[in-house]
């Protein structure tokens, strides 16, 4: 976890999260390393195999701070070409070279890892129920595991607020994730409470450490309204093939799985989720 724990649940409101926005922040360009040609070749791979994909701006986290009781993310931008080449890139090998050439230049394992930064949501149901989604074979990673909804920040809205770049990374860091909820799994915008954040974590795994803000979002349907929604399709429909409950019982039971296929996000959601039905319980 770069922040927040997975046996417990500190719940942060959107005022005491804050960001620091600089180009010093940003992935840095490969162009000019040795294996700059294998990277671009990920790419055209990638294309040929899923002409879905493009490329586009995200956010890109460095680091994460606790300062005078505010979380302070340390912002900057990346492409998505860039995560799906280095992050995801399939060579193992290729992965640790990018990480000497990073330390060599910059004193910086991942100063040329994209590290976009994801956005994941613990969508809590009235009677008490975890929300994931099983990832469609359209997503770029972890087809067929079981995640939590979720998406990333875009620059590209941020922009377009008319306010100062860290707050509108803040604004834009919180609905966006409201906003994947409702285009995931069709529930109306009316029917969720503000996200609020429970931790940062590294993806492991397949996207080799891409960080990802946890977020729990109460809903005010139960689960049966939930799927009833669910099934008449979302804007984001394609994204997933079902949706999965999960009391406390289940999650336990899915975690304690070594063949379960689990997304690192989702272990740490249904971790934090069985604490927080402990918390509502002692109450």
């Amino acid at each position: 976890m770069l922040w927040g724990c997975q046996d417990d649940v500190v719940i942060v409101d959107e005022e005491h999260v804050e960001a620091r926005v600089d180009e010093s922040y940003d992935v840095k360009p490969f162009e000019d390393l040795p294996v700059s040609g294998q990277l671009q070749g990920e790419w055209q791979r990638r294309l040929e195999a899923n002409s879905t994909l493009f490329d586009a701006s995200k956010f890109r986290l460095a680091k994460v701070k606790e300062c005078d009781g505010k979380v302070v993310l340390q912002i900057g931008i990346c492409g998505y070409r860039s995560f799906i080449v280095t992050n995801c890139h399939p060579s193992g090998e290729l992965f640790k070279r990018l990480e000497t050439f990073g330390n060599e230049k910059f004193d910086d394992p991942r100063a040329y890892i994209a590290d976009p930064l994801g956005v994941g949501a613990m969508v809590i149901s009235e009677d008490n129920k975890l929300v994931m989604i099983r990832r469609s074979n359209s997503t770029g990673e972890y087809q067929g595991y079981l995640d939590l909804p979720g998406g990333h920040p875009e620059p590209l809205r941020a922009s377009k607020l008319k306010l100062d770049p860290e707050k509108a990374f803040v604004k834009e860091l919180f609905w966006s994730i409201s906003d994947e909820v409702i285009g995931e799994v069709n529930i109306p915008a009316g029917k969720l409470e503000h996200p609020r954040l429970t931790g940062i974590m590294r993806q492991a795994g397949q996207s080799r450490g891409r960080p990802s803000c946890l977020f729990l979002i109460s809903c005010h349907l139960s689960s049966l309204d939930i799927l009833s929604l669910y099934k008449q399709g979302g804007s984001e429909k394609d994204e997933s093939t079902e949706l999965v409950f999960a009391d406390r019982i289940v999650a336990g039971d899915l975690l304690a799985d070594p063949s379960g296929l689990l997304t690192p996000q989702c272990r740490v959601g249904l971790s934090q989720f069985q604490c927080y039905i402990d918390q509502l319980a002692t109450k």
